[in-house]
């Protein structure tokens, strides 16, 4: 018997005190001591409080265990009962399945005498409870196997699909691979006993070197991206593609949910990519899921991730590959849930929707968790990245070496879930072992972490520590920020992205249907941070588009947006160098003003609508750039002796393209609508540094060198030579 002191408030429903299969039923608003009498079989005794209530308190306490011997009647019930079961089990029993031990205790149970002992019936229970459970095994094996063979069955039948679907060089072995592959099956079904794994990961292996045969140019080794923390030639952390300056403008796209959860058609994606194109973002941050690159254990399928990066190469775009990991906010979420189909971002080995894993899961039903200190669930995943950046090298190899993939995010909002209590410093660790995937690769490129707003600091703080102390493989830390100012942008975001150590900063998400994000997006330049959209539309309320059906809809910022775009894709390679304050000054940075506002150099603007914003950046010693998301009017000093002035951009090379004279009146420049404007100063020479020209040719400025012969971005003493488009070249020596 089990006795306990039970004190709980009014309640509604049940509330029952019970040991092992007896209850007994407690009262609302009580305070007894309450009784259960069981029978305790195998040495077993599960006690406790049985609840389905809705906001009781309970106190329970004061336990007593007392033992009233053998009890042979009750016995006997309880064998009737394993014996009905037992049968029940028999008669409904599957092909296949091992039944000899459950007759046997069936047999033994039924000739039982009717005098036989308390010990003799408990020891018949015994022996029966054991041959359910070693039936009940049985049939789980015979299930394992029949879901080995369904799997094997499928990959053979995938497998030949892809093989008539499509026609690459690797055809003949593949053909081979399929053959021997369907011989296994055929033994396969005839035994299911026989081990399946190995057979299976062959077939796959011949599947992935299949599609990549259309590959024929091997990668070599390259690192594409960094971040420049050295100050040299600029007058703020910067991050570079290519050995070149580069600042985005980036947003998010999110072809997962348009696919997974709205249910739109590959074209339509497709539709969504060349519309950011259109935007003039030069960057779309893409994320990519553990289950779209190995949807099976050892099953590389690179046909996603092949999509996105072909389409950002299409539409000349950029594209950092947000590594999503197992981890969204701490926890797995789905990939599809759209029409009846639920899949989740992981595949089945990492984590099922049964809640099964063969690493530690620390939360077994939705929103599932994993260990962030399981080494080797941290191992596999960063075995897995290692694999999809492999492959990032072999397309690009294969695709003009373009670099289409400039940055990876490792892992989305890390953070604590369901009972998992890591650090930051834990936290940092774990993307620090899986970042050696991207720097220990074939195609090298920065590495960041993006964080819920609070939790930003933190991590940063952790970060600058393990670079302090042997170097991280997380280049920098980030936040994602929802509802916040203009004047919070460029300051350090509620004291969440401040100045920490060599980090650079960025805002990684920010909610793109705020109709003041094109405001933010100057800010964030002003606070020399990068920014980064959330996102493209329609999805989770955060979009720059709405949507009508499968259909993207503007909103009534969005003029802004492709406004600011354009002026920071003109400008690119000094807007990315130089600091606000020094080199660079962001005018109207809050976007809410008309006012005059004098900037660098004594340079003022006077923006023609409240919503406009400009930008005044040093090209050169003789040369200012000057840029307005609209129009509005820039004032100069008389000092800065400016002498002509002239509307254009800047190339992949930082050099000038002049596209027309620009007048300067009364020492001001009335500003073409979102445009550049290259002023120069102190009698500058012409747009391409060569004073004379031949009638009727174009020409540009090919190359610059200094004094000392070292060819350089630009200049007002060396050597200048310019091209001309019948194919002749000029040069002049400045002084």
């Amino acid at each position: 018997m089990v006795s306990a002191d039970v004190v709980n408030s009014a309640f509604t429903g049940t509330l029952s005190l019970f040991a092992n299969d007896s209850k007994t039923a407690i009262g609302s608003n009580s305070g007894n001591r309450y009784s259960v009498s069981c029978l305790v079989i195998d040495g077993t005794l599960t006690f406790g409080l049985d609840c389905a209530t809705g906001g009781a308190t309970i106190d329970f306490d004061t336990f007593t265990l007392e033992y009233h011997g053998q009890d042979a009647d009750a016995l006997r019930e309880v064998l009737a009962t394993r014996l009905s079961k037992a049968k029940d089990a028999l008669a409904s029993a599957s092909e296949g399945a091992d039944t000899d031990a459950l007759r046997q205790a069936i047999n033994q149970a039924e000739n039982l005498a009717a005098t036989a002992t308390a010990d003799e019936v408990s020891a018949a229970i015994k022996t029966i409870n054991k041959a359910l459970d070693d039936y009940q095994a049985s049939l789980d094996n015979l299930a394992q196997r029949a879901e080995q063979l369904a799997l094997f069955e499928t990959a053979v039948s995938e497998a030949k699909a892809e093989r008539q679907a499509d026609d690459y060089p690797g055809g003949p072995a593949f053909d081979k691979a399929i053959a021997e592959a369907e011989a296994f099956l055929a033994k396969l079904k005839d035994n299911l006993s026989i081990p399946s794994d190995s057979a299976r990961d062959t077939l796959n292996a011949a599947r992935e070197n299949y599609y990549n045969s259309q590959y024929s140019v091997a990668p070599s080794p390259l690192s594409v991206s960094a971040v420049d923390l050295t100050l040299n030639g600029s007058e703020k952390y910067v991050l570079r593609v290519d050995g070149k300056p580069y600042y985005g403008t980036e947003i998010q796209v999110r072809p997962d949910k348009m696919r997974g959860t709205l249910g739109w058609s590959e074209d339509e994606i497709e539709a969504a990519f060349k519309r950011a194109a259109d935007d003039g973002f030069n960057t779309l941050s893409v994320p990519v899921f553990w289950r779209e690159v190995e949807p099976e254990k050892n099953h590389f399928d690179w046909r996603i991730l092949d999509r996105y990066m072909g389409w950002c190469h299409k539409y000349g775009m950029k594209m950092e590959l947000l590594w999503f990991s197992w981890s969204s906010g701490g926890r797995v979420q789905w990939l599809w849930n759209y029409n009846g189909k639920q899949v989740l971002r992981t595949p089945d080995y990492v984590c099922s929707a049964n809640g099964k894993s063969d690493f530690n899961m620390l939360r077994t039903e939705w929103e599932y968790s994993l260990d962030w200190r399981d080494a080797n669930l941290r191992d596999r995943e960063t075995y897995v990245l290692s694999r999809v950046m492999d492959h990032v090298a072999l397309w690009d190899a294969n695709n003009g070496a373009a670099h289409t993939v400039i940055g990876v995010q490792l892992g989305n909002e890390a953070r604590a879930h369901g009972g998992n209590t890591a650090t930051a410093t834990e936290i940092i660790d774990y993307y620090h072992h899986v970042g050696a995937a991207v720097k220990d690769s074939k195609y090298v490129t920065w590495t960041r972490l993006n964080c819920v707003s609070h939790e930003t600091n933190g991590r940063a703080t952790a970060n600058e520590a393990k670079r302090n102390n042997g170097g991280t493989n997380i280049d920098f830390v980030g936040i994602d920020v929802y509802g916040t100012s203009a004047a919070s942008v460029i300051g350090n975001i509620n004291n969440q992205l401040g100045v920490n150590g060599k980090n650079f900063r960025m805002i990684m998400e920010i909610d793109a249907k705020d109709a003041n994000s094109p405001v933010y997006q100057m800010a964030a330049l002003a606070g020399n941070k990068a920014f980064d959209y959330y996102n493209l539309g329609p999805m989770d309320g955060n979009g720059l588009y709405d949507s009508n059906s499968h259909q993207l809809v503007e909103r009534s910022h969005i003029s802004l947006t492709r406004q600011r775009n354009k002026i920071l894709n003109l400008a690119n390679q000094d807007i990315a160098l130089y600091k606000h304050g020094k080199g660079l000054f962001v005018y109207n940075y809050a976007g809410n003003s008309t006012n005059k506002e004098t900037g660098i150099k004594g340079i003022a603007f006077t923006p023609d609508a409240t919503k406009t914003q400009a930008i005044a950046v040093v090209h050169a010693d003789n040369q200012i750039a000057l840029l307005s998301t609209l129009r509005g009017v820039f004032t100069l000093p008389a000092s800065l002796n400016a002498t002509s002035a002239e509307k254009g951009y800047f190339d992949s090379d930082n050099n000038w393209v002049k596209e027309g004279d620009v007048s300067i009146s009364n020492n001001q420049v009335m500003m073409p609508t979102t445009s550049c404007v290259l002023v120069r100063l102190n009698g500058d020479p012409s747009p391409d540094g060569i004073t004379s020209a031949k009638a009727g040719h174009t020409r540009k400025l090919a190359a610059l060198y200094n004094l000392s012969g070292q060819r350089i971005a630009n200049s007002a003493k060396g050597l200048a030579i310019a091209l001309y488009d019948d194919g002749t070249c000029e040069k002049e020596i400045r002084k």
